[in-house]
């Protein structure tokens, strides 16, 4: 039997539905981090149909969701941001009819991101960057993120007991998605790891950078700020999918790497830049080689 005949349908029904929602999350051992972004995104949703005197998820209509992704346009939020609304909102109109909580699909088109190239850093702005830590410990985090392109969140994780030093493997558990997998290190990361390591005590089994992933976004802020660059965890993971790809990597081993379901994600972080264009024209262009 369905839910729409076994729960009363009053004005906490849509919020009792979003609990529903957000503990069949929970059961799918989404992380706290995913199930914080539902609530902010999709729950800001509820929060508005509730005012909207909408209180029964069958009243959700299309417009009614371009209406609210509208409300968010005229704040004159990113593009990504109101994206990012977008697709927490389609995938709880997705629980509500799986559960039969609403008779039919929910359709709306989702706001488009433009197509822009994001900042990463080159050769150059990398050695600078490097020069700018005043810490073996900073130093060692700059190494690992451009060396790995692991996430911010993921950085964080790792303990000492989780990187073989000879071998270059770092095991990353529960990554984005609650999902492991192995990252790789190279020989310059690990002289600077094995210097840094002499450094901590106990370093077996503590966290290697003992830092939140608020504690990284501020060590990253600090040394950007003597170089005049605004330094994520994302423009590393970007420089380093980026200048792997054009220095040879194979895209099926950079997707492992980074930890994405498919090709079209790491297509994504992987920015053609205009040099690289010239010369993939004059080494291919059909003209200039077969014409004479």
């Amino acid at each position: 039997m369905s839910h729409l005949t076994l729960v009363p349908k009053n004005e906490h029904f849509i919020r009792e539905v979003f609990t529903d929602f957000l503990l069949s999350r929970e059961a799918m051992l989404c992380s706290p981090a995913t199930l914080d972004f539902y609530k902010y995104t999709a729950g800001k949703f509820v929060t508005w149909l509730v005012k909207k005197s909408i209180s029964n998820p069958e009243d959700i209509l299309s417009s009614h969701v371009r209406a609210y992704l509208a409300s968010l346009r005229s704040r004159n939020l990113k593009a990504n941001t109101i994206h990012s609304h977008a697709r927490a909102i389609k995938t709880f109109l997705r629980f509500c009819h799986q559960e039969n909580y609403i008779p039919c699909h929910v359709k709306f088109e989702m706001p488009r991101v433009p197509n822009k190239a994001m900042p990463l850093l080159n050769p150059k702005q990398i050695k600078q960057v490097m020069r700018a830590c005043r810490s073996i410990k900073h130093k060692a985090l700059v190494y690992v993120l451009l060396d790995t392109g692991l996430r911010r969140a993921e950085t964080s994780k790792p303990c000492w007991g989780d990187v073989d030093i000879n071998s270059g493997i770092v095991r990353v558990s529960k990554g984005k998605g609650g999902k492991s997998r192995s990252v790789v290190i190279g020989v310059k990361t690990r002289r600077i790891l094995l210097r840094y390591r002499r450094n901590v005590p106990n370093a077996i089994s503590d966290s290697v950078f003992n830092l939140s992933g608020h504690g990284i976004r501020s060590a990253l802020r600090r040394i950007g700020e003597r170089v005049g660059i605004r330094l994520t965890a994302h423009m590393f993971r970007r420089t380093f999918a980026t200048l792997s790809i054009k220095n040879g990597m194979n895209p099926l081993h950079l997707q492992g790497l980074l930890g994405h379901s498919s090709l079209e994600i790491v297509r994504r972080y992987i920015q053609i830049l205009d040099g690289d264009l010239m010369q993939a024209h004059r080494e291919y262009g059909p003209v200039d080689k077969y014409l004479k």
